[in-house]
């Protein structure tokens, strides 16, 4: 495999890496020797959904991890749009950029051209883990106790193609945000994380996050509950987030965890700075969101 300029040369191995196995698995799905199921099943794990107005086209859901994309990504996707699409598309409230009606046939050529500059559609849809998101004032909201972006980072880094995260349950989705006004809204997310602050009895401070685990929306909506306060320990983060991810999708302890996760999974709610259902706030550093949305110039997305 050649490398993409410009692009960490490792992250350039994966994207071409990727790029060929979707090419291997259109040729042997259009050749009949893979069933439908097994090329949707893979399709959707590329970011790619079928589209409900018949024939091949598609609808193309782009990662852009915690919403930071650069002046090239841009022009590139813009460009793309413009050749395989209608000539626009959308940001997601998840802060993925999607676009409609490219030709199957064509989606390896649009997956090439966006590994130019760094982006991917692997695992922006399917049962995987979703794409992380962060606050969009990262770096530069005046009330942030961290900046978040190096965590988001991470744990995007971490996930992507990750085994683990290939066949899930169910979707899952991560949220960063840097204070307790809590843009990304954590409580609505799988794993939400807030940055925080705790105090010592000495009165020293130290720095965190707050993680939340098991929100939801849809039908019966609810907030996350506090697992712990995480300091700024990046090596320790990986250990408890296998633990989260265990608790959530089995619903079970004892069956699941060894005895030393279970017991590290105690203690740490025991440390937990609050234990308590997270009250429903709005944003308050944040401009007015509109209150109307309209899905009219939505195509229709089927599985």
């Amino acid at each position: 495999l050649k490398t993409v300029p410009g692009v960490n040369p490792d992250m350039a191995i994966d994207l071409l890496a990727d790029i060929a196995k979707f090419e291997e698995m259109l040729a042997d799905y259009q050749a009949g020797r893979i069933e439908e199921d097994v090329f949707r099943v893979f399709r959707l794990n590329n970011g790619i959904y079928g589209q409900r107005q018949g024939g091949t086209n598609q609808m193309v859901r782009v990662k852009v991890p915690y919403g930071a994309i650069t002046a090239d990504q841009l022009d590139l996707l813009a460009d793309v749009i413009d050749d395989h699409s209608r000539g626009w598309g959308h940001i997601t409230t998840r802060q993925n950029i999607q676009f409609h009606f490219v030709e199957l046939a064509e989606i390896p050529e649009v997956m090439r051209r966006m590994a130019e500059v760094g982006l991917t559609t692997r695992e922006a849809c399917g049962d995987t883990v979703r794409n992380v998101q962060g606050c969009h004032l990262a770096g530069a909201c005046p009330m942030e106790i961290l900046d978040v972006t190096p965590w988001s980072e991470a744990v995007y880094r971490h996930f992507v193609r990750n085994p683990l995260s290939q066949r899930l349950p169910r979707k899952f989705k991560i949220n960063f945000s840097g204070c307790d006004t809590d843009c990304g809204q954590a409580m609505f997310n799988d794993v939400g994380v807030v940055a925080a602050t705790r105090t010592f009895s000495d009165g020293s401070v130290e720095r965190g996050f707050r993680v939340y685990i098991a929100g939801g929306l849809g039908t019966t909506p609810f907030n996350e509950q506090v697992l712990l306060f995480l300091p700024l320990l990046l090596g320790g983060f990986t250990r408890h987030t296998r633990i989260v991810l265990k608790l959530r999708f089995t619903g079970r302890h004892s069956t699941t965890l060894d005895r030393r996760e279970a017991a590290v999974t105690h203690k740490a709610r025991s440390e937990a700075t609050r234990v308590h259902r997270r009250p429903h706030r709005l944003p308050t550093c944040t401009r007015p969101r509109a209150t109307g949305h309209s899905h009219s110039s939505h195509a229709n997305v089927s599985l």
